[in-house]
C-alpha cells in the first residue's frame, strides 16, 4: 500500500511513496533501473576498496547524476516517489561527498 505524503500546505498537491517503482521507471527510460544501480554500487566499492580515490571521485559524480535523473523522472513525469531510489541518492550523495574528502584529505600525510 503506498504511502500519501502531503507536499504543501498552500497547494493541493501530494507526492505518493511507493515501495518500488521498478515497473513505472523501467517503461519511461526504457532500461533496467536497478541492475545498473547494483553494478554502479559494487564497482564504487571495488574502487573504494583499492583506494583508488581518483577514480572513484568522477565515478560517483556520475552516479549522482544518474540519480538525481532518476529523481527527476520520479518528481515530474510518474509523480511518485520511491523509497529505495531515494535513499539511493541519499547514499550516492553522501558517497560523493566522503569522495570529495578522500581526494582532497586523502593524499596528505602526517609529520612524524
Amino acid at each position: 500500500m503506498p504511502l500519501v505524503l502531503r507536499t504543501s500546505t498552500y497547494k493541493k498537491s501530494y507526492a505518493v511513496v511507493i515501495p518500488s517503482c521498478e515497473l513505472q521507471l523501467n517503461q519511461k527510460v526504457r532500461f533496467p533501473v536497478a541492475v545498473i544501480g547494483i553494478a554502479g554500487y559494487l564497482g564504487l566499492g571495488i574502487l573504494a576498496m583499492k583506494r583508488a580515490w581518483r577514480v572513484v571521485l568522477p565515478a560517483t559524480a556520475v552516479g549522482l547524476g544518474f540519480s538525481l535523473y532518476l529523481a527527476h523522472i520520479e518528481k515530474d513525469v510518474l509523480r511518485t516517489w520511491c523509497i529505495y531510489c531515494v535513499g539511493s541518492l541519499g547514499v550516492i550523495s553522501l558517497m560523493t561527498v566522503l569522495a570529495i574528502a578522500a581526494n582532497v584529505f586523502g593524499g596528505r600525510q602526517k609529520a612524524a
